[in-house]
């Protein structure tokens, strides 16, 4: 059984698994309802369907090229041998 949390906005703030048998348990919190569907930042539509806002981007991984790590270590090494470091 999967139990999702929704804001006042009807967005999914989190998701749990649970062992507890919810429909016949009165454990549910304000704003908790048990749906199979619905993952994290999703909206609640009126018909019980979730939908993603474009609003929500995953960001993409950076990943400097040698270069720029080349640099960083320059640029470093430079602010160690101005403080005295090396």
């Amino acid at each position: 059984m999967r139990v999702i949390t929704l804001d006042s906005n009807s967005r999914v703030t989190s998701t749990k698994g649970t062992n507890a048998d919810y429909d016949q348990y009165p454990g549910l919190q304000p704003g908790e309802i048990v749906s199979d569907i619905g993952e994290f930042g999703q909206i609640m539509q009126p018909d019980g369907t979730f939908i993603t806002p474009e609003s929500i981007v995953v960001p993409q991984p950076y990943s400097p090229t040698n270069a720029e790590i080349a640099q960083m270590i320059s640029d470093l090494q430079a602010d160690l041998l101005i403080a005295g470091v090396i």
